[in-house]
């Protein structure tokens, strides 16, 4: 038999009926208000899993009551679908050796810090319910300077550390308040998000798939505030990597939305700069410039178009385009040349309207024209501002 970590030793040994030395309090299944039928799924998903139906301990790491919860209801209660899950995270955390994170964290406190710099991130107090509240300064990311100084790889090893953390204090609150506590409130504050933001992209789209089979149901609420325009368009493009469920507890607002937060956190809790009156800092600097903006601007002239050609190299890649009309519309033709076949050109995109946002996966050399056009009005001038890139994305 392969060496195992002392976490997978801990994991092989499931049947033992009591957990020496740990004298924690059980969080009884009873906070959960679970009908009788999931309450027999509950049952049947520990045997399935080999796990006491009694004495453990919330803090016993993942073979807790609120860890099993969480599995069981993301799967709306079917023990297959859940201890199937629930194994392939116990095998991920095995090969990613998520037991020693802590370890990791210790080695690479400088690369951590720089990490936490660009992104800052942290708890903040806890919600009405008691759930703990975390604040991500999302807008403080500079996207490209981020993607040229950190890899993906880095990145997540940063985020199963936030996301240990983060579990650990629900563990604690839930001891604490002697009820069941197995989910957070996420105030993600957009501000000073803009064109850039799109090279974190393929971080996000990595994080939301760890989150999604190692880490389900671990959000109450997520409130997305101080988006700016962009936001939205953002949204459109990574809210396929986001679990259905969890999309569904995102909220976007433009600005800052008082009373919603009210309504979760109480005043006393929430940080002055939120409309709140408590004075402690939220995470990062307190006004951040996040200057990388690449965003250019166009005056299109009543009754004309203007073309920009745009070419792709040998090696192709993945070309997108992020449109805003500041007032009224236009109408976008993105037009695809390959140069092996100039004669014949293929019609990529084609809409009327004052958002837009696409991409095309040019496989092989060619020209891509973009045509933004406002032939049809006589008389109003449209300004507009864009953004395009030919990227291959990271792995």
């Amino acid at each position: 038999m392969r060496h195992l970590s002392g976490y997978c030793r801990r994991m092989a040994t499931f049947q033992r009926s009591t957990y020496p030395g740990m004298t924690s309090v059980v969080t009884p299944l009873e906070g959960l208000k679970l009908t009788s039928k999931q309450l027999s799924a509950f049952e049947k998903f520990k045997e399935t899993l080999k796990i006491p139906k009694s004495g453990v301990p919330q803090d016993s790491g993942i073979q807790d009551d609120m860890t099993l919860y969480r599995f069981l209801s993301g799967k709306k209660f079917n023990v297959k679908a859940a201890a199937e899950q629930y194994q392939a995270m116990v095998k991920w955390r095995c090969d990613a050796k998520v037991d020693e994170i802590n370890k990791w964290g210790i080695e690479n406190q400088k690369k951590i810090a720089e990490m936490d710099e660009m992104y800052p991130t942290s708890p903040y107090g806890y919600d009405k319910k008691g759930r703990p509240i975390i604040i991500a300064r999302f807008g403080a990311v500079p996207g490209k300077k981020f993607s040229e100084t950190f890899s993906i790889e880095e990145y997540l090893k940063r985020h199963v550390l936030k996301m240990e953390e983060m579990m650990e204090l629900c563990r604690k609150r839930a001891i604490e308040l002697k009820k069941p506590i197995h989910s957070v409130t996420v105030i993600v504050d957009a501000e000073g998000v803009n064109s850039a933001t799109r090279h974190f992209i393929p971080y996000f789209r990595a994080q939301s798939e760890i989150e999604k089979q190692n880490y389900p149901e671990c959000v109450a609420q997520i409130l997305l505030i101080n988006a700016p325009w962009i936001v939205p368009i953002l949204f459109s493009i990574v809210k396929v990597f986001i679990d259905p469920t969890t999309r569904k507890k995102i909220e976007l607002h433009s600005g800052i939305p008082k009373e919603r937060l009210f309504e979760m956190i109480a005043p006393s809790i929430l940080p002055v700069s939120y409309g709140g009156k408590n004075p402690k800092k939220i995470p990062g600097k307190q006004k951040h410039e996040n200057k990388e903006d690449d965003v250019k601007r166009l005056n299109i002239a009543a009754g004309k178009s203007i073309t920009l050609v745009e070419e792709v190299g040998t090696k192709g890649g993945i070309f997108s385009w992020t449109v805003r009309v500041i007032s009224h519309d236009v109408s976008l033709r993105v037009m695809w040349k390959p140069e092996e076949c100039e004669e014949k050109r293929k019609l990529v995109f084609e809409k009327r309207g004052t958002d837009f946002h696409g991409e095309f996966d040019a496989r092989t050399k060619g020209v891509l024209e973009i045509t933004f056009d406002n032939a049809y009005s006589y008389f109003k001038s449209k300004d507009i501002e864009y953004v395009l890139d030919l990227h291959h994305e990271q792995t």
